[in-house]
């Protein structure tokens, strides 16, 4: 089914609490293409559902396999990326190998003049305590059963020595400006055999009709999202959060795995996949 668009900006977290299966995933990237003319309708249709399976069996983002325009927050371009070319795939022991997909969602710490960390302003940590209620005259303030009323006044909290203490002291990071320094995955593998081939099939007959070093999606972000949402009615991110619901299943929720092969910093951004299908695989293991 698919997923109704929603006019405020998509979450996965929002959107995508569902797994589709390879096989549904397959039947919604083939299930209709982009309209080109006549000419091009044979190759750039081949094109789009290469682009399809390559970001579901890779689960790299679409910025980094099609062309990228890097800003800051002026708007002042820092630098533009090419699309992913033939050069960085190869096939070996019936695998398709593709290397060096660069991961552009990094950030680099902020340093000082002596090369130590930054980090954010410090905020004092307070604590409540309770004072007793005070008239204008100094006396306690008792109520009609005669016991002392109190308050709640919220106070710096100290250390034994008297101190302030302080929490959400959080390293500063920036944007990486530099193209060269983003970190890329060495190897990604898809089989040549086997049910999953339906995916690398595609590509393969794609990277044939390329010359050597040739770019393969010569587009930038935008239309990579229009060809995604348009042949599937998700959008592009679909494809990459399926994925990694895939491979979480097939790697036995091993998180440190599914790190390796996704290339994410911190394996607390794959928390979310750590319970992917468990009941769906125990629900099949029941015996009456």
């Amino acid at each position: 089914m698919v997923n109704v668009w929603h006019k405020t900006r998509r979450s996965v977290e929002r959107d995508y609490k569902f797994y589709d299966s390879p096989r549904v995933v397959y039947g919604k990237i083939t299930s209709r293409m982009w309209h080109y003319s006549k000419d091009n309708q044979e190759r750039l249709g081949l094109r789009d559902l290469a682009f399809m399976c390559l970001m579901y069996g890779s689960t790299c983002r679409s910025s980094e396999l099609c062309r990228y325009d890097k800003r800051n927050k002026d708007g002042v371009l820092l630098f533009s990326k090419h699309s992913v070319d033939k050069s960085q795939f190869t096939i070996e022991d019936d695998l398709l190998k593709f290397r060096e997909a660069i991961i552009l969602k990094r950030s680099e710490p902020v340093l000082d003049e002596n090369g130590k960390q930054m980090y954010h302003s410090k905020n004092p940590t307070y604590k409540k305590t309770k004072v007793p209620v005070i008239d204008e005259k100094q006396n306690w303030v008792h109520d009609d059963k005669g016991d002392p009323q109190y308050r709640t006044i919220n106070e710096v909290a100290t250390d034994e020595n008297g101190a302030p203490v302080y929490h959400g002291s959080k390293p500063m990071y920036k944007t990486i400006e530099d193209l060269s320094k983003y970190p890329t995955r060495k190897e990604i593998t898809l089989p040549l055999t086997g049910a999953f081939n339906i995916f690398t099939n595609p590509i393969i007959e794609y990277l044939d009709t390329l010359e050597s070093e040739q770019e393969l999606f010569p587009f930038k972000y935008r239309r990579g999202w229009q060809i995604v949402n348009t042949v599937t009615g998700e959008m592009q991110h679909y494809l990459r959060d399926m994925g990694l619901k895939f491979y979480s299943r097939l790697l036995d929720r091993n998180l440190k795995d599914l790190q390796e092969f996704s290339g994410h910093a911190r394996i607390q951004n794959l928390m979310v996949y750590l319970g992917e299908g468990n009941l769906e695989k125990k629900i099949k293991e029941v015996k009456f």
